[in-house]
This record gives C-alpha cells, sequence and structure tokens, in this order.
C-alpha cells in the first residue's frame, strides 16, 4: 500500500481511535489463521481484483464451484 498511495503516515489523525494502522492491526488480529494467510498472500497478486479462483490459488488450494442458488420461486 505504502507504494500505491503514498506514506501511511499521511492518513494519520493523530487520534487512535481512527488511526489507519490501528483499524488494519485491529481487523487483521479478528482473522482466523486461514484468512490471515491469505491477507499476507494478497501483495504478490498483480491485479486489482481477486477473485475466488485467484484466491484459492493464492492459498495453493483447488478453487469450488461457485454455489448453486435455487431457481427464482414464481409470484
Amino acid at each position: 500500500m505504502r507504494d500505491a498511495c503514498g506514506d501511511l503516515d499521511a492518513l494519520d489523525s493523530g487520534d487512535p481511535a481512527t488511526d489507519l494502522r490501528a483499524a488494519f492491526t485491529r481487523s487483521y488480529r479478528s482473522l482466523g489463521p486461514r484468512a490471515a494467510r491469505l491477507y499476507r498472500l494478497l501483495g504478490l497478486h498483480p491485479g486489482p481484483e481477486v477473485t475466488p479462483c485467484v484466491a484459492a490459488g493464492l492459498l495453493g488450494e483447488p478453487a469450488l464451484p461457485a454455489p448453486r442458488r435455487p431457481p427464482p420461486v414464481p409470484h
């Protein structure tokens, strides 16, 4: 993020409740192990979009098909 948007210090408000680094830290700490690993690996993906297939590839897992939705109920 530093390369793409500049230094995070520029976004520091001085208020610990709204500090961007603190928010990222709180969010990261709330992730489970698998999600935290994916978050760390996201920096390796060169594109702006992360699809389920990209996420599976980063994790070294097979991509799962999208769940089927039931057909709409007629009115």
